[in-house]
């Protein structure tokens, strides 16, 4: 049995770069907000309710790719755990790690002196809970590095 069709295969490649694009448009989009420019505004509204598709897009194909993993004759849940590890959590801890604890932490930090905040605040090392969980976002609402709460949802689900 085949993994999936050309033709599939070839609309899923382009459907992901244009889903892609969204979100770049997403994730852009928001800068638009500071501007005091009513028109700018509901441009910014226009971008995000076009680009609102993609997310959901990648849920349903790694659905589709999960379905089609499970169906091929030799699938061998190990092989496929190793990969889900491999493609998801090394990356989840990396940019968690790297982005969430350097990058973002270092960001806030420099805000809080601007600002007069106590140096700590809103990093992942304030308050009592564990600082790897914070920044991880294992236990907590979502990880520092924000952008991870997709790859936590699609760890969880695999799970």
């Amino acid at each position: 049995m085949a993994y999936c069709s050309e033709r599939i295969s070839a609309r899923i490649k382009v459907s992901s770069f244009l889903a892609m694009l969204s979100v770049f448009v997403l994730h852009w989009s928001g800068a638009s907000i500071y501007t005091k420019s009513q028109g700018l505004l509901a441009f910014d509204r226009v971008l995000r309710a076009a680009a609102e598709w993609a997310v959901p897009y990648f849920f349903v194909v790694s659905g589709f790719f999960f379905d089609r993993a499970l169906s091929v004759e030799s699938f061998n849940g190990v092989r496929f755990l190793r990969k889900k590890i491999s493609s998801l959590f090394v990356p989840y801890l990396v940019w968690g790690a790297v982005w969430g604890g350097v990058v973002t932490t270092t960001l806030v930090l420099l805000n809080n002196a601007e600002k007069g905040l106590p140096m700590l605040s809103r990093t992942f090392m304030e308050g009592e809970s564990y600082a790897v969980d914070k920044l991880l976002g294992i236990m907590v609402l979502h990880p520092v590095n924000t952008a991870l709460w997709y790859d936590r949802a699609l760890l969880l689900f695999f799970l």
